[in-house]
């Protein structure tokens, strides 16, 4: 992973624009997705910066994003986000890698102590990814999206600081 510039806008773009890695994915639709609408959705953090990386491949390879927002400085809180637009690169553990150096970073650097994500419940690969790294379901907004013409719920799902310390233990 790597600190993004303004080539994350791009990526993100292009990761946004397949079509599956949209709809399915992220519940979002390419037609309504532009750079401005992009960089306002990263930084629409309360007062806080997000933390925006890329994710690369063993060359390099821009495949993906990751990120930390919806900072809570007095809960010490934040909201994880992470895509893989390309197909090629699902169930090969870049996702999971991720997650873990994430959380890793969240937990130790910079004093975190929950991390909180939502994802639809079609996505059982980001979900078994998720909770190897830790989080654990805590609940879920029934038919609160609708993609493709269907409603689809969305799993919660948060990781403590010490649920992540139990990995390191195991």
């Amino acid at each position: 992973m790597r600190q993004e510039g303004f080539q994350y806008i791009t990526v993100l773009k292009a990761i946004s624009s397949k079509k599956e890695s949209l709809n399915r994915l992220a519940g979002w639709s390419s037609s309504r997705v532009t750079p401005d609408k992009l960089k306002y959705n990263i930084t629409r953090s309360f007062g806080y910066d997000p933390m925006n990386l890329m994710i690369d491949d063993e060359e390099g390879k821009p495949i993906g994003t990751i990120q930390l927002y919806d900072f809570n400085e007095q809960d010490k809180s934040c909201k994880l986000d992470i895509r893989i637009g390309d197909r090629d690169y699902w169930s090969k553990g870049y996702g999971e890698d991720a997650v873990k150096t994430i959380l890793e970073y969240a937990f130790f650097k910079i004093d975190i102590f929950r991390v909180s994500l939502k994802v639809y419940e079609y996505n059982d690969r980001a979900v078994r990814c998720y909770l190897k790294c830790g989080f654990r379901c805590e609940g879920r907004t029934r038919q609160s999206a609708y993609i493709d013409g269907k409603f689809y719920d969305e799993i919660i799902m948060g990781v403590l600081k010490s649920d992540f310390l139990q990995l390191s233990d195991k």
